[in-house]
């Protein structure tokens, strides 16, 4: 799914509260028929890591609620799949940060390893090498 709107207004995260009613708005879902995929590895100064969370959310103002997650496995390496064409930030954080960003506290401490990437040809897979927040 790419986007969700209520007449002219886009339902951010695509979620649409409709308890009340739509006033008649029309509803538009608009889905993706491909996406393509995002690899690579997650390194720190001493080489690849392991165990450690990589982020993804679309590059829009309402782009983290859609945060999608993987963990590096042997070798640092990572996968997500069916990453739906655009642009997204992407980057490698400590698992216990991840309850930090559901309360609303949001990036500030990673800004320096967010890579900001585009997903533009479902056939091709998109390579991002990250750095952990101690590099």
């Amino acid at each position: 799914m790419k986007s969700v709107s209520v007449g002219a207004r886009k339902a951010p995260g695509g979620i649409v509260d409709v308890s009340h009613g739509s006033t008649g708005a029309a509803l538009t879902v608009t889905l993706a028929a491909a996406g393509g995929a995002l690899s690579g590895t997650v390194q720190s100064a001493d080489g690849p890591v392991s165990e450690v969370m990589v982020g993804l959310f679309p590059e829009e103002p309402d782009g983290l609620d859609r945060l999608r997650t993987a963990v590096s496995g042997v070798g640092g390496k990572y996968r997500l799949e069916s990453v739906p064409l655009g642009r997204y930030k992407v980057f490698a954080f400590d698992r216990a940060d991840l309850e930090r960003w559901q309360r609303g506290e949001g990036l500030d401490w990673y800004e320096t390893g967010i890579e900001t990437v585009t997903v533009a040809d479902p056939a091709a897979v998109q390579e991002v090498r990250l750095l952990t927040p101690s590099s």
